[in-house]
């Protein structure tokens, strides 16, 4: 959905090329042009968000570029019009837009057909270390799969980077595969989250697993947002988390979150179980069988 909101949204005349597997989601035939296309695409999005608080369904009309102020704006100035006619900041036309959003896409992806909803493969365990005390901020991500139909070749990931522009994610950004195949960065799905693609050593049979490792290093001039969550697209039966802070400069407090909305990641006021430092200023946690579309990780303030 945020490919589709991006640009001109729907009044770009090849936003369709966008929507992937969506297409089925919309019913869309490869005859329809493009005026029936966005016909299907707007009526379902309007079924989506009939109820919808208010708020939530202008930002969603923004998002999408449906109506006639929005038309031929970009995502960022839509929103901005949408904040001037309600008399509110640009922050929080985006939490309604992201709030809406994602709504529309459960509404949307229940009523899909089951090809969609199940995923091609899913993940079975992800160990995911965030270094802070090093020369610069480090990730290292593994993963075990399990494929869900045969002929598994390539794994369809993505990796938020907050705070970073494209040019710091395509340019500054190291990305490293330790072992378990070729990663390739594909491109950027929203300002700050980019596309990666892990092509598998050979093709997965169904039920069959796999395991790889990949590292992220950050620019040591870049500041992340003081959050580590996981937001899993397929179903993920176990997520291990572990921080290490730098003891020259602790936080002073580490909360965990499990199944939020990650518009509400940031937000003081959601609910969140405080944890402890260890002596060498490590914090570890562990979620089991995630949401899906929901944030699970931690968070701390200094």
């Amino acid at each position: 959905m945020t490919k589709l909101r991006s640009g001109l949204g729907i009044a770009d005349p090849k936003f369709a090329d966008r929507l992937g597997p969506l297409r089925v989601v919309f019913d869309l035939q490869e005859s329809d042009g493009v005026e029936t296309a966005r016909a299907k695409v707007t009526s379902r999005i309007a079924a989506a968000t009939a109820r919808l608080p208010e708020d939530q369904r202008l930002a969603v009309d923004a998002a999408f570029s449906q109506t006639g102020p929005f038309r031929g704006k970009r995502y960022m100035e839509r929103l901005e019009i949408l904040a001037q006619q309600r008399g509110r900041t640009s922050r929080t036309m985006r939490r309604w837009a992201d709030s809406g959003l994602a709504a529309v896409a459960e509404a949307l992806l229940a009523g899909a057909p089951r090809t969609i909803r199940d995923p091609h493969w899913w993940t079975e365990e992800l160990k995911v270390a965030l270094v802070l005390d090093g020369p610069t901020p480090e990730v290292l991500e593994t993963r075990r799969v399990v494929a869900a139909r045969d002929g598994l070749a390539e794994l369809d990931l993505a990796m938020t980077i907050t705070e970073a522009d494209a040019d710091t994610v395509l340019n500054r950004v190291t990305f490293d595969v330790i072992y378990g195949g070729v990663l390739h960065v594909v491109a950027m799905e929203s300002s700050d989250r980019v596309r990666l693609v892990l092509t598998l050593p050979r093709p997965l049979a169904r039920g069959s697993a796999h395991e790889y490792t990949v590292r992220a290093r950050l620019p040591a001039d870049h500041e992340l947002r003081a959050h580590y969550v996981c937001v899993p697209k397929y179903p993920c039966k176990r997520f291990d988390l572990r921080v290490r802070f730098s003891p020259a400069d602790p936080p002073t407090a580490v909360t965990r979150l499990v199944d939020v909305y990650q518009r509400d990641v940031q937000d003081p006021v959601t609910a969140a179980e405080a944890v402890r430092l260890d002596p060498a200023g490590e914090v570890r946690t562990c979620f089991t069988d995630l949401a899906l579309g929901r944030a699970s990780g931690l968070r701390w303030r200094y």
